[in-house]
């Protein structure tokens, strides 16, 4: 059978064998980020790792299948079903087993887009909107406050918070406040909470709840993170919180700075790291222009590949 490692850079073998503790990989796109991933999550279980205990995140839906179809192809014996989910199915999967703990119902569904603006859509009477101008289109008003709330959520801001910071500010933040109460309050009514509710009911619940936190630890004993250059507040604190017990967090992302990176980096600042320079995606010669536009410290692959033509407009 083929080594996992073949065809693998120096700088990904590195990645994919580190033996332990906090590891933050970067690289720009089209380096191989995904593949050490997926690779990192093999070799663990080919060194031992139950295939149960290793849980990868992706940002979407699709990658995580991406995921979870390159590691069962790759493995070779039977496992149970594996852990490869975006940061909502791991909140669901949580919350349906903690939902006592976490004050929900065990069977709850989560609300879509499209649900909350029919939800508030049809309970217009009962909102306060003497600041906003439903017009002739009150749908695209109702997505536009969807929008307002689901950054406050994604900033870990709940409706009581957020009431409470905006007491003395505008009409139009106390009346934003009013209607986010309002909007989890019908959510709750329906027994379908939101995603961004999910994210911080989670992050709540591992926070405070420690034999939760120890629970989830001891199942997941490994944890590996895609695409981290665009998790929200909220989700960089989940994963920060899903490993704060044992420690062994993979991350990787475009860059080793932004938002996401450095709260990674405060929380656990004996990360190793690696980056990725060499780009297995583009031709060689878009790929220097690219890096020479852009200040990209990336390196054109090393196999020859179809040159391309380069244009700039």
């Amino acid at each position: 059978m083929p080594s996992i490692l073949d065809g693998l850079s120096d700088a990904q073998r590195e990645a994919v064998t580190h033996r332990g503790g906090p590891l933050l990989l970067s690289g720009a796109p089209g380096t191989g980020k995904t593949r050490c991933v997926s690779a990192r999550a093999r070799w663990l279980i080919e060194q031992g790792a139950d295939a149960s205990s290793v849980l990868v995140l992706s940002g979407s839906r699709a990658g995580a299948e991406r995921i979870r179809g390159r590691l069962e192809e790759a493995l070779r014996e039977g496992h149970e079903e594996l852990a490869v989910f975006t940061p909502l199915a791991l909140c669901v999967r949580v919350l349906r087993a903690q939902a006592l703990r976490a004050g929900l119902d065990p069977f709850f569904v989560p609300a879509t887009r499209a649900d909350r603006i029919a939800t508030l859509l049809g309970r217009l009477d009962e909102l306060t909107l003497a600041r906003h101008d439903l017009g002739a289109r009150p749908a695209a008003l109702m997505a536009s406050l969807v929008e307002r709330i689901d950054a406050l959520k994604e900033d870990l801001i709940d409706a009581e918070a957020y009431a409470a910071s905006v007491v003395e500010g505008t009409e139009e933040q106390r009346e934003l406040a009013q209607l986010y109460l309002d909007h989890d309050r019908m959510l709750a009514e329906r027994g379908t909470p939101d995603a961004g509710e999910l994210l911080i009911r989670t992050c709540g619940l591992l926070r405070e709840d420690g034999p939760v936190r120890a629970a989830l630890a001891a199942e997941w004993r490994w944890l590996l993170v895609d695409d981290f250059q665009y998790a929200s507040p909220a989700t960089a604190t989940l994963v920060r919180l899903m490993a704060t017990e044992h420690r062994e967090l993979t991350v990787a992302a475009e860059a080793p700075t932004g938002a996401a990176v450095e709260d990674f980096l405060a929380h656990f600042p004996e990360a190793r790291r690696v980056s990725l320079t060499q780009s297995l995606r583009c031709p060689p010669r878009i790929m220097r222009a690219v890096a020479a536009a852009a200040g990209l410290a990336v390196e054109p692959a090393a196999e020859p590949r179809a040159e391309g033509e380069v244009v700039f407009w």
